[in-house]
């Protein structure tokens, strides 16, 4: 008699989606023999022959590339890297509890490091390009999405290694987790005694290095099996203890710096959101800005029309709308800052010197506005007989096109300006055909009479051409 089968269950048969989405995500299908794996890893572990010679070629590629801010030249460094094979073997040695391994990969690691460093160091020294351009600005404050960057890095990175076709996936975590690079920017700060820049690139190395080393030592402990990873409990448990304080203290700092970053940026752009919206000078540009969010402060050059003390201080208290209530709003105009009577006027009554002598400024403040008004008067008729002048002229001459008429603008008559003589005027003239000398002598004994003004200069621009008459003596 056979004996019953056994019973099968929902976790020996699971569901057909789950179990299409663990064959999905099954690393042993095109994985390379534990061997082949193992022989890889340690090959990329030693530092001489070609490995040697990539190193000294990815130093001049990269230390090149950030001082002319070249894009293209540190990729290449990137690419030729061999700091990646000690980290990885760093990795895999604490997967499978081979310390020889560690202690192998660590070494040769802080040689190329140093070596790094030191080599870069020189040529930044002597390199006569001392600014700090882009590319080296941006590795030198890590956050905590540098951390991410280097664990997906990592991943994706072992997961290629392991691999029977190796693809194209090595080049791209190669360029995502840049380690020469940081190792360069730190030679230039050791170069110029930057030290800011050189421990900002050291924590963004040691964020690649430890994080890729996190990461192939979890996917390794993943898909390598248990015999090939045996160890005490003892050991295991100091190797987690370990790994996990290295993963915290590299990190934590990192959590702190993004959140600074964030705070920057939150900043910078409700300030832009402020300048947008409420920033709307009234016949006035903007011609300069500066945004600091370390010290809370929007900075504002403004061209054009001044711009009134009220106005300023509305800006000042719409800042509480952008939540920006603790931000310093400076402005600071160019041009021509006009006569406020209001406050002139309010300044001369509040003085107590002159309290007994009120109905003096009184009289003298409707002096001055009569005056204005006065001006301003004799301003505008002028320009009606000046625009009057011009119609005349055209009737008279059709080949003029334009005409205007104003103060001569010259230093010696400014310096003279008190003599008591009256301002010269000048006549501009644009013609589509040259006016003759005769045409032009007549013209300006026209404009002298009706104008009643002797001292009457004649400018006829003729296409490139021009003609100047002086007044006549």
């Amino acid at each position: 008699m056979n004996a019953p089968e056994p019973l099968q269950t929902a976790a020996d048969n699971p569901p057909g989606f789950w179990r299409d989405l663990r064959q999905r995500f099954h690393l042993n299908s095109d994985k390379a023999d534990d061997r082949q794996i193992d022989e890889t890893i340690r090959a990329g572990v030693s530092l001489s022959g070609s490995n040697l010679w990539a190193l000294i070629c990815a130093i001049l590629l990269a230390s090149i590339g950030l001082n002319v801010n070249s894009a293209s030249a540190i990729i290449g460094a990137m690419l030729i890297s061999p700091l990646m094979g000690p980290i990885v073997g760093a990795g895999y040695g604490i997967a499978i509890y081979d310390f020889a391994l560690v202690r192998k990969s660590l070494k040769n690691l802080a040689i190329a490091s140093l070596v790094s460093l030191l080599a870069s160091g020189m040529y930044f020294f002597v390199s006569p390009l001392g600014e700090a351009q882009s590319e080296l600005l941006a590795r030198t404050s890590p956050t905590l999405w540098d951390v991410l960057i280097a664990l997906a890095g990592g991943v994706v990175g072992v997961i290629g290694a392991t691999r029977k076709d190796k693809g194209n996936v090595i080049p791209g975590v190669a360029i995502a987790t840049a380690l020469m690079p940081p190792l360069c920017t730190a030679g230039f700060g050791l170069a110029h005694g930057n030290w800011s820049f050189m421990l900002g690139a050291l924590y963004l190395f040691s964020i690649n290095s430890v994080f890729i080393a996190f990461a192939t030592l979890t996917m390794l402990s993943l898909m390598l099996p248990r015999e090939s990873r045996q160890a005490d409990q003892r050991t295991q448990y100091q190797v987690r203890r370990s790994v996990t304080g290295i993963v915290a203290l590299t990190a934590i700092p990192s959590i702190f710096l993004a959140y600074d970053l964030v705070s920057k940026e939150v900043f910078q752009q409700r300030a832009r959101q402020f300048i947008a919206a409420e920033i709307q000078p009234e016949q006035a540009v903007i011609a300069e800005r500066r945004i600091q969010p370390e010290q809370r402060s929007i900075s504002l050059k403004l061209v054009g029309q001044w711009q009134t003390e009220s106005m300023i201080r509305n800006w000042q208290k719409k800042l509480a709308d952008y939540q920006l209530q603790d931000t310093r709003l400076d402005i600071t105009q160019a041009g021509q800052r006009p006569l406020d009577l209001a406050s002139l006027r309010q300044a001369v009554m509040n003085d107590p010197a002159l309290v007994q002598r009120q109905n003096e400024k009184d009289v003298l403040i409707q002096r001055l506005q009569q005056q204005l008004s006065q001006q301003q008067t004799q301003q505008q008729q002028q320009r009606q007989l000046y625009a009057a002048l011009a119609d005349e002229i055209r009737a008279q001459y059709p080949q003029v096109s334009t005409v205007r008429i104003s103060r001569f603008s010259d230093s010696e008559k400014t310096d003279n300006k008190d003599s008591g003589a009256p301002p010269e005027l000048i006549t501009m003239i644009d013609s589509t055909q040259a006016l003759s000398r005769d045409e032009q002598q007549r013209l300006q004994r026209w404009l002298a009479v009706r104008l009643q003004h002797p001292a009457l200069h004649i400018l006829v621009r003729h296409g490139s051409n021009s003609s100047y008459l002086p007044p006549a003596s």
